[in-house]
C-alpha cells in the first residue's frame, strides 16, 4: 500500500517512523513532503508541521511521529492549540526508541540496552494541551480516526499502537556505516 499525498505536507521526524514514512509516502510534488535526512533531529516533526500550517493554513498538514520524538516535543501541541494551527499528528507508539532497538538487540545482543520507553498516553497529553486526542486499538481504525481529526476544528493527535518492524535500511548500518567496526556484546546490570 502506498499513501498518495495530495497537496498535503506530512513532516515525519527522523529515525524509524521517518524511514517507514518515506517508504510509503508518494507526494504529488516533492515540496509537499517535508523531511530532513540524516541523524540528530529527533522531534522536529511537530514544530515543522506547525510552521507548515502557519504558512499554508488552507492545507491539511499531517505529522507522522514516533513516541520517542513525540516525547521530545509534545509541548508544541500547546503552540498549535494556542495559534489555531489545526495540524494532525499520527503517533506510532511502540514504547521504544525504535531507531536504537536494533543496536541493542542485534549488535550488542543486549535486550536491556535502554530502548524501552514508558507507555505514554499521548492522546491524553494532547487533550491536556487543548487538542483532540484519540487512542486507537488497531491500525484498521486509522481512516475513521483521521476523518474525525480533519473535522475536529482544532489540532488533533491520533495515538496508534504499532509493533516494532525492522526496516530494510537497517542492514545499511551494519554493512556500510559499521563495516569493519568490532563490537562486542555488553552486559547491563
Amino acid at each position: 500500500m502506498r499513501l498518495h499525498v495530495l497537496r498535503r505536507r506530512p513532516p515525519p521526524h527522523e529515525g524509524r517512523k521517518a524511514r517507514w514514512t518515506q517508504t510509503f509516502i508518494d507526494p504529488d510534488d516533492p515540496r509537499d513532503n517535508l523531511f530532513v535526512p540524516g541523524m540528530g533531529h529527533l522531534g522536529f516533526g511537530l514544530p515543522m508541521a506547525n510552521a507548515a500550517k502557519l504558512l499554508h493554513p488552507e492545507r491539511t498538514v499531517v505529522c507522522i511521529n514516533g513516541d520517542g520524538a513525540m516525547g521530545m516535543t509534545s509541548q508544541e501541541l500547546e503552540t498549535a492549540a494556542r495559534y489555531g494551527l489545526n495540524v494532525i499528528v499520527i503517533c506510532g507508539n511502540d514504547s521504544h526508541w525504535g531507531m536504537y532497538r536494533p543496536l541493542g538487540e542485534h549488535i550488542f545482543a543486549n535486550p536491556r540496552f535502554g530502548t524501552r520507553l514508558t507507555d505514554v498516553q499521548f492522546a491524553r497529553v494532547a487533550e491536556g494541551y487543548g487538542c483532540q486526542g484519540e487512542t486507537l486499538a488497531s491500525i484498521e481504525e486509522l481512516p475513521a480516526a483521521f476523518a474525525r481529526a480533519q473535522a475536529a476544528g482544532r489540532p488533533a493527535l491520533i495515538d496508534v499502537p504499532v509493533d516494532y518492524t525492522p526496516h530494510p535500511m537497517d542492514e545499511f548500518w551494519m554493512q556500510v556505516v559499521l563495516r569493519g567496526v568490532q563490537i562486542a556484546p555488553c552486559a547491563v546490570d
